[in-house]
């Protein structure tokens, strides 16, 4: 969803999310899918359900088509968690603090480095995803 705005900030219209073509609230579609590869750039518990807005219902049709043939795959989006807050905190963070952060356990996020490590993965990795950072010591030794 990309919001227009008018000269004073307040929101005017929308775009579809396929066509780009703009959208108002009496003409727009919307919806929720869900998504693994999705982060919610304000609300981190809404990560994972990506807005859809398609300015027609066939339009929105295809645009669902497409996520769903889209895996769900949790360790992707515990991968995007991690990268989010390892980049909120260049400095590092200890595995506890980590866990603190994103609201995963540290075998979650074991599992989120394991994946975004992997050369198979069917999507890339979430930048910057440090696996020695996220993985280290939990007094916060970046060495690996």
């Amino acid at each position: 969803m990309k919001p227009e705005t008018a000269g004073n900030g307040a929101a005017t219209a929308t775009r579809c999310d396929l066509c780009d073509a703009p959208t108002t609230d009496e003409r727009g579609l919307c919806t929720h899918v869900r998504d693994s590869s999705y982060l919610h750039p304000d609300a981190p518990q809404l990560d994972g359900d990506r807005p859809l807005t398609a300015c027609s219902a066939e339009h929105l049709t295809e645009l669902i088509k497409k996520m769903r043939a889209r895996p769900f795959v949790d360790e992707e989006l515990w991968a995007g968690k991690v990268a989010r807050a390892l980049a909120a905190h260049p400095q590092g963070l200890s595995l506890y603090a980590l866990a603190m952060e994103t609201e995963l356990t540290q075998d979650q996020i074991a599992q989120a480095a394991l994946w975004a490590g992997r050369t198979d993965a069917p999507h890339a990795a979430p930048a910057p995803f440090q696996r020695s950072t996220a993985l280290g010591s939990e007094h916060g030794d970046r060495s690996g």
